[in-house]
């Protein structure tokens, strides 16, 4: 387990993934945080996300979501 911690970067190089399953956040900077420090982003599939993020990251149902993570842990 990743212990917590107030520097955000250095978080997101030990854990690997970012998860956003929320359909509606304000500014999404967590995933954009994420990608930067090489976490890999899994995001849901809201309303412009393939757009800003890629359709790569996007994922449609939870059992895609899982699926992306054992393939990255692989």
């Amino acid at each position: 387990m990743t212990p917590p911690g107030d520097d955000v970067n250095d978080w997101f190089t030990m854990v690997g993934f970012i998860l956003s399953p929320s359909d509606f956040e304000s500014f999404y900077m967590a995933i954009g945080e994420g990608m930067l420090t090489g976490a890999m982003p899994i995001i849901w599939d809201w309303d412009g996300a393939a757009e800003i993020w890629g359709e790569r990251f996007v994922i449609k149902k939870l059992s895609e979501a899982l699926s992306a993570v054992k393939r990255l842990l692989r």
